[in-house]
This record gives C-alpha cells, sequence and structure tokens, in this order.
C-alpha cells in the first residue's frame, strides 16, 4: 500500500494520523487550561476549532514531507558523497509502551477474536500460523544507511 500525504482538512493518509495524534494529545490540554481560567464555553469552543484548523495545516505539512522523504526515489536523488548512518535499537526496556502494545495488538488478531466469516477465519489462521512461525518481536535493531 502506497503512502499518502492525504489533504489539508486531515480526513485521510498520514496527514489523518498526524492531525488525530496531535488533537489528542493538545486539545484536552488547551480545554483544561481555558476552564482552568474560567473561559466561557463559546470561547472554548472558537479556540479549539482555530487551532485545530493550525493542527491540520501542521499535519498535512509534516505529512507532506515525510512522505516526500520516504518515498524518493534513490536514482533521481543520489546518496550524498559521504554515507550517513544512524543505529537503532529499541525494546520493552527503552519503550516500555510499543512492544507491550504490540503483543497485545497480534493477541487482538490470534486469540481474542472471534471472526464469524470464512474470510475471517482464514485470516486469523494465516495469523496464527504465522505468529507460531515467527514470534512476535521483542526488539528491533538496525542501521540505517
Amino acid at each position: 500500500m502506497a503512502l499518502s500525504v492525504g489533504d489539508k482538512e486531515a480526513t485521510q493518509g498520514v496527514s489523518m494520523i498526524l492531525y488525530t495524534a496531535i488533537d489528542a494529545v493538545l486539545r484536552p490540554a488547551l480545554v483544561s487550561g481555558m476552564q482552568s481560567a474560567n473561559a466561557p464555553a463559546d470561547q472554548i469552543a472558537s479556540a479549539v476549532s482555530s487551532a485545530q484548523a493550525s493542527w491540520k495545516n501542521l499535519a498535512f505539512a509534516i505529512a507532506g514531507g515525510l512522505v516526500t522523504s520516504l518515498t524518493q526515489n534513490p536514482a533521481a536523488n543520489p546518496a550524498p558523497p559521504t554515507p550517513v548512518f544512524a543505529a537503532t535499537y529499541s525494546s520493552g526496556a527503552q519503550d516500555a509502551t510499543f512492544w507491550p502494545w504490540l503483543t497485545n495488538l497480534i493477541a487482538v488478531f490470534t486469540t481474542t477474536w472471534a471472526p464469524t466469516t470464512p474470510d475471517g477465519q482464514n485470516l486469523q489462521s494465516a495469523l496464527k500460523s504465522f505468529v507460531a512461525a515467527n514470534p512476535i518481536p521483542v526488539q528491533l535493531r538496525g542501521i540505517v544507511q
């Protein structure tokens, strides 16, 4: 599946994913701060609406740069003369949120989910077979060039 930037209204693609995350983190703090300042409800609603419009633009801008960067054609954009390397490592010790989440996500599809259609049952069977042959990772290690 190709990466899609999405649109300026953040209704699809990467811009929607980013906007949803930005809104989930920033809106509660904005509302809480304004409520603490005893701002009227209509003023809070107006501020949230204005902020969300800005967050959508921000999400679209970030999505554009991100997708462009990730989908660059190396032949059209040759590597820099000096290779750039970055080492990456992540495990439950560094990221106590992601790794248990990944395990729980796999469990939803292989244990918790009770599909009722043949397609769903076939998908669950394939997922169970895949997980049985390929244990769920508990860390990520690599070098990016």
